[in-house]
């Protein structure tokens, strides 16, 4: 699994970082993003390539309030 880290990336790079991926044929893809806007483009992005979307909210760490 590739895991990517989007945070504090404004749209459209978190979809062109997971297209970059999944265009070199990586099954299983993570991405992480801290923004309804990036959340949604790449829930979007992952379905219409037929990949499994899945949502997971959590809570900022400490050392992301930086």
């Amino acid at each position: 699994m590739i895991e990517i880290d989007a945070r504090k990336l404004e749209c459209p790079k978190p979809v062109l970082l997971v297209k970059e991926e999944a265009d070199k044929g990586t099954a299983q893809i993570r991405a992480c993003v801290d923004n309804e806007v990036a959340a949604g483009n790449v829930t979007r992005f992952f379905e219409s390539r037929g990949y499994t979307a899945c949502l997971l909210y959590t809570s900022p760490s400490p050392r992301d309030m930086r």
